[in-house]
């Protein structure tokens, strides 16, 4: 599971950082339909970050159990 750690959270900041680069741009441009076209074109992608946050959480959370279950013994 370690390495699905790394590769989802390289996921999470790859997408992060293109949805907050993306949406900055977006504000900054003084045309709505531009705006709304970026916007638009970035939802999807919005989309699998929650997805991406969801697996890497279920994936914290198997890595947290199954250390606590080897401490245990």
């Amino acid at each position: 599971c370690s390495s699905d750690l790394r590769i989802l959270d390289n996921k999470r900041q790859l997408l992060s950082a293109d949805i907050a680069s993306r949406r900055s741009r977006a504000q900054r441009s003084r045309h709505a339909d531009f705006r709304e076209t970026v916007m638009t074109k970035i939802a999807p992608k919005i989309q699998k970050l929650s997805a991406v946050n969801q697996e890497l959480e279920k994936c914290l959370n198997s890595a947290k159990y199954l250390q606590q279950k080897g401490f245990l013994k």
